[in-house]
């Protein structure tokens, strides 16, 4: 069997760490308060990132708008597929104290290119996306979840 400099050179760029997710709403964060199950770890493969992450209120401050999870370890790459900035995704493995007032509401994650955050949206009941904002969240909120993307 030959040997190929791709495949020695496959991992050389693997990182393995730990990143603090966040939440804003409308870019603020007013008044937040995060319990100490709050955090995350990521693995990064060549460009490709793999996170999980948990964020767990211990008071959701007063902040008001549309819910993004920052502190992303990579900015995720500028090469979009086709005309989509959408590059990455995120679902959400555990939810409690969250989204009350949607019934079986199915909660995912967007990730934009050459961006450090994950955009919250809802599908409801007809199907239709909506934004997640602040009044889906209660004080104590707790999320868990995970993600890809490439860097």
């Amino acid at each position: 069997f030959g040997t190929s400099s791709a495949a020695a050179d496959a991992l050389d760029d693997y990182e393995e760490g730990t990143w603090t997710p966040a939440i804003t709403f409308g870019g603020g964060n007013t008044g937040q308060t995060y319990n100490n199950n709050t955090g995350g770890s990521y693995t990064k493969i060549g460009r490709f990132v793999h996170i999980h992450g948990r964020i767990q209120f211990s008071g959701k401050g007063t902040s008001t708008g549309h819910a993004y999870i920052t502190g992303l370890p990579f900015t995720p790459s500028d090469s979009a597929s086709g005309a989509s900035s959408l590059e990455g995704g995120v679902y959400f493995t555990y939810q409690n104290n969250f989204m009350a007032n949607e019934d079986r509401a199915s909660v995912l994650g967007y990730i934009v290119v050459s961006s450090t955050s994950i955009e919250m949206y809802f599908r409801n009941d007809s199907g239709d996306m909506n934004q997640v904002t602040d009044s889906d969240f209660e004080s104590i909120t707790s999320l868990s979840f995970e993600g890809q993307y490439p860097a």
